[in-house]
């Protein structure tokens, strides 16, 4: 079992897509497939239900996920650990996030200040965002990357933004909602605009 065998893993069981998962993983659809294949030949077992149309993860292959999330933490961990190890004085920063996916992104908002700061070596902590911020508020975390909780609220705390997200809303052309708003020529639907209907909200996993 090895890194890219788990990244692989844990991408694709977020976005059930393979091409998605190969583009954020700068990697070919036959690549990621190879490396699911090889780790289900090492653990002798299917992760993945697939099917020409889906793709779903079996029973065991989500069991499997957080062990496999944890693996890839305790990894990135000590590479971070690492490649920020220099002689002299050091100093922890610790980081909370509560998804593999934010690592990327984390990574590339950390270099200039870890170029700038060789002392400091980060240490990162994949948990729940509520856990995450309770850690912060104890301060046995220096700051924490994850989604707004607009319920949390602590004088102690400020929440910077570093990246919007936008949902879409679909329906399909003869519902009332979408003629309504092709008659106005409204692009943007409001939480008001969708209170009247049901709905099925669908959250990716990486935010």
């Amino acid at each position: 079992m090895n890194m890219t065998q788990l990244e692989c893993f844990t991408t694709l069981a977020g976005t059930l897509n393979y091409l998605r998962t190969a583009e954020e993983l700068n990697m070919t659809q036959p690549g990621v497939s190879r490396q699911i294949q090889s780790l289900e030949q090492e653990l002798g077992t299917r992760l993945f239900h697939r099917t020409t149309r889906s793709v779903s993860l079996t029973q065991i292959g989500a069991e499997f996920l957080p062990e496999a999330r944890q693996m890839l933490n305790t990894y990135y961990h000590v590479m971070e650990w690492i490649s920020s190890f220099h002689e002299g004085a050091h100093y922890a920063l610790k980081i909370g996030y509560n998804d593999p996916h934010a690592l990327v992104p984390i990574r590339k908002i950390l270099a200039p200040l870890l170029a700038e700061k060789q002392n400091l070596s980060p240490e990162l902590s994949l948990d729940q965002t509520d856990v995450s911020l309770q850690r912060l508020v104890s301060g046995d975390l220096d700051l924490v990357f994850g989604i707004k909780d607009a319920k949390f609220k602590n004088d102690k705390i400020s929440f910077i933004p570093v990246h919007d997200e936008h949902f879409f809303c679909v329906l399909r052309k003869d519902h009332p909602l979408a003629q309504k708003f092709k008659r106005k020529r409204r692009k943007i639907v409001s939480s008001e605009d969708l209170f009247p209907y049901r709905q099925v909200i669908n959250i990716p996993p990486y935010l």
